[in-house]
């Protein structure tokens, strides 16, 4: 059985064997600043994989889309190209796009630098320089 060595506690402040009040409630500070860096640092890897994976579908419903169109012959590998750097204009004007007909399958590209995709930068180290989404369909008979 332990006994209670005339410690008194008040209101959070814990009163020592010498009688004399200690405040504890600075630790919560300190940990609210030792764990703040941490979370911020998770929330703006949350933020930026978001944003690029965001990017990314729509770069790949531009890039169906267009290749689609281009496979029914609605459209040529010049449109195309100039409808998906139109299309995906918000991305940045670094946005670069390609396409091809002149054979049996037809491709459009279009990739964007990845500092144009993410907000905060903190996965740059993490992923490749560039954002790409190629699709390749047969084009249609006439």
């Amino acid at each position: 059985m332990e006994r209670n060595r005339g410690n008194l506690e008040v209101g959070g402040h814990r009163a020592g064997p010498g009688g004399v009040l200690r405040n504890e409630g600075g630790n919560a500070s300190v940990e609210f600043v030792l764990w703040v860096p941490v979370f911020l640092l998770v929330l703006s890897v949350i933020v930026d994989a978001s944003f690029i994976f965001l990017n990314h579908a729509n770069m790949w419903s531009v890039t169906r889309d267009t290749a689609r169109r281009v496979s029914m012959h609605q459209m040529t590998a010049s449109e195309a190209q100039a409808h998906v750097e139109s299309s995906l204009a918000t991305m940045g004007d670094r946005v670069s796009a390609s396409a091809d007909d002149s054979g049996l399958d037809i491709w459009v590209e279009v990739s964007v630098p990845m500092e144009d995709v993410d907000l905060f930068g903190v996965l740059n180290p993490l992923t490749s320089n560039e954002l790409v989404a190629r699709v390749t369909l047969v084009s249609e008979p006439r």
